[in-house]
């Protein structure tokens, strides 16, 4: 009784280490292939076939919830653009929690917004975009900035988005942007000229 014990305490060990082998293998291959998009110089066919495949694969995920900013983060925009487009359904939830999150960077915070806006429509995450760069600030404010001057109708609009500097405040008062949402003046998909409702 005791060697049956033993062999099966064996073999119940044998088969935890050779599963925890296996996810290792396997992270570290979705690791590799995420690294492999940080060393790549260029937007290549290669970059964007791997980016495509890590978007759909929950570690790739996660390590792009690690990576993105506005700035493109060290993968130069792929980490962004892959929680954009992954039909993974807890993405949102996380870019939602990076959002609110104050401990956050306003870099992160500001590509969380874009992003959320982009995979949603949701004209509420324009607003929160706008309550990110509305004040003064440093580089972030003024990708955040430019991020909205995309979504504008109205030229005067997409001027004063574009033009205000990140040290200065926005001279556009809250209440007159969730207007200009409203309104449509604000909302534009980026590469279109229509206003999602």
């Amino acid at each position: 009784m005791a060697i049956l014990r033993t062999y099966v305490s064996r073999l119940a060990l044998g088969i935890l280490c050779l599963l925890a082998l296996l996810c290792l293998v396997r992270y570290s291959v979705e690791r590799y292939e995420f690294d492999k998009l940080r060393w790549y110089r260029r937007d290549t066919a290669q970059a964007r076939v791997l980016a495509t495949h890590l978007k759909e694969c929950p570690w790739g995920v996660r390590m792009a919830l690690r990576d993105f900013d506005c700035f493109g983060g060290t993968t130069r925009g792929w980490a962004n653009w892959m929680l954009e487009c992954s039909s993974i359904t807890s993405v949102e939830s996380s870019l939602h929690r990076v959002l609110v999150d104050n401990e956050e960077s306003h870099s992160r915070r500001v590509a969380a917004a874009w992003i959320l806006w982009h995979r949603t429509h949701d004209r509420s995450y324009l607003a929160a975009l706008f309550q990110l760069v509305k004040g003064p600030g440093g580089t972030s404010v003024r990708m955040g900035r430019q991020f909205l001057s995309m979504t504008a109708n109205d030229v005067e609009v997409m001027r004063l988005l574009s033009t205000t500097p990140p040290a200065a405040q926005l001279s556009m008062k809250e209440s007159t942007f969730l207007k200009y949402l409203r309104d449509g003046a604000v909302g534009k998909s980026p590469g279109t000229d229509s206003v999602h409702e």
